[in-house]
């Protein structure tokens, strides 16, 4: 989606992609880390991985290779690393990811925070703030 509106933005456009805490690569291996955090990624690269894990969540082996169980987890871990990809790619846009920590929602069994309140805490940073990448 973000490739796709791209040619869209204006100059110093925004794209603002929501995580979550479950995108922590603690649960990965140090080899696995370093690739997600590496500063020379590409989108290729990146789409090289997720068919590595695809691969390994086919076969059942995801965990011998190095990943979390979760594919949320490694969803979440793959879409910051693509806002990290697009933000160095794109200097002139204004790209974020941020976690509004526990909201309820049916996934989270509804005993997070309103989750019209989560919206509002974040936007007013997000109009303010360019978060460094790198």
């Amino acid at each position: 989606m973000c490739q796709t509106f791209h040619p869209l933005l204006r100059p110093h456009g925004r794209i603002v992609n929501v995580s979550s805490t479950a995108s922590s690569l603690s649960n990965y291996t140090p080899a696995l880390q370093s690739r997600f955090r590496s500063p020379a990624m590409t989108l290729s690269d990146l789409e090289a991985m997720m068919d590595e894990y695809q691969a390994a969540a086919n076969n059942g082996t995801e965990r011998r290779n190095g990943w979390p169980k979760q594919a949320y987890a490694v969803s979440k871990a793959a879409m910051n690393a693509l806002t990290a990809t697009l933000a160095r790619e794109n200097a002139g846009l204004v790209i974020n990811c941020c976690c509004p920590g526990w909201v309820a929602t049916d996934m989270g069994r509804m005993v997070g925070s309103t989750p019209s309140k989560a919206p509002s805490m974040l936007g007013s940073y997000f109009r303010a703030t360019r978060v460094a990448v790198g």
